[in-house]
């Protein structure tokens, strides 16, 4: 992992993080929020939510429901992954301290579209545990484990790094923090990460997002096409986008580590496994 030089960074590129770290974490939080039902949360958390997935938008039909939200978790997905190979980086050409910042721009601005033109898709509920205290009450705290997962999974690579502020103000924030990892594999170009959740699984980020998606007191027919296209994306760009990326860099490494480490959720094993998560 590299930190730009201070010839590259400037106020203006540390401000420009700055402000999209800003609004990547509002428009996350949105998103977490916008997942869980009203009926989970207290009235005071519940009136603050910029939207809400339950007084959203109607449609004509399920169908133009259904197909309008999948549109645009597909334009989501597409940016995402397409602006993450390494082919189209080199031909945009940004500079390494906005570059990644500009990746964190787009991916905010496709969620909060997400939210804002969130059309509701009626029907009945798959499931319901709004009159049973104790699986509610478990579904939501596993929600809420997913979220901590989720978030606490960006430090154990470089939470400052992956949003852009360590490229926009040339500092590393996570060292600074007493966070960078400790190993003695670790490069300032280009080094492996071998701690805390990749130790049991490959993507722990994706498997907090995974949990959160599915995790719910409530699931209704708009919550349904949500996980279920997510998911469905998930383990596509993982499967044949991030992994094969990762692969290329680090060779049988790579392949000898997913060989013993799950992609998404732990399994008991006789001893442990050292994780290798290449930086980009």
């Amino acid at each position: 992992m590299s930190v730009p030089t201070a010839s590259t960074t400037s106020a203006f590129t540390g401000l420009f993080a700055s402000c999209v770290y800003s609004y990547t974490l509002i428009s996350l939080v949105s998103w977490l929020l916008f997942l869980v039902p009203n009926s989970c949360l207290p009235s005071s958390v519940a009136g603050i939510k910029l939207y809400d997935m339950d007084v959203s938008l109607k449609a004509a039909s399920v169908s133009e429901a259904a197909l309008y939200n999948m549109g645009a978790m597909f334009a989501f997905g597409f940016f995402h992954s397409l602006l993450a190979r390494k082919t189209v980086k080199k031909w945009m050409n940004l500079s390494t301290a906005v570059e990644r910042s500009f990746f964190c721009l787009q991916a905010a601005c496709f969620l909060h579209v997400i939210q804002h033109f969130w059309m509701e898709v009626e029907g009945k509920n798959i499931w319901d545990f709004s009159d049973a205290p104790a699986a509610c009450l478990l579904s939501v705290g596993t929600f809420w484990f997913g979220v901590i997962i989720l978030l606490s999974a960006t430090f154990a690579l470089d939470h400052f790094h992956l949003f852009g502020l360590t490229q926009g103000w040339g500092l590393d924030f996570n060292k600074m923090i007493g966070l960078a990892p400790a190993t003695p594999s670790h490069e300032e170009d280009g080094g492996l990460v071998t701690r805390w959740h990749y130790k049991y699984v490959a993507h722990p980020i994706m498997t907090g997002l995974l949990i959160t998606l599915w995790a719910t007191p409530v699931m209704t027919p708009s919550r349904l096409v949500c996980a279920g296209f997510m998911t469905t994306y998930v383990l596509i760009a993982v499967v044949h986008f991030e992994e094969p990326t990762i692969r290329e860099e680090l060779g049988t490494q790579y392949d000898k580590y997913l060989a013993k480490t799950p992609r998404f959720f732990p399994t008991i094993r006789a001893g442990g496994a050292s994780s290798l998560v290449k930086m980009d």
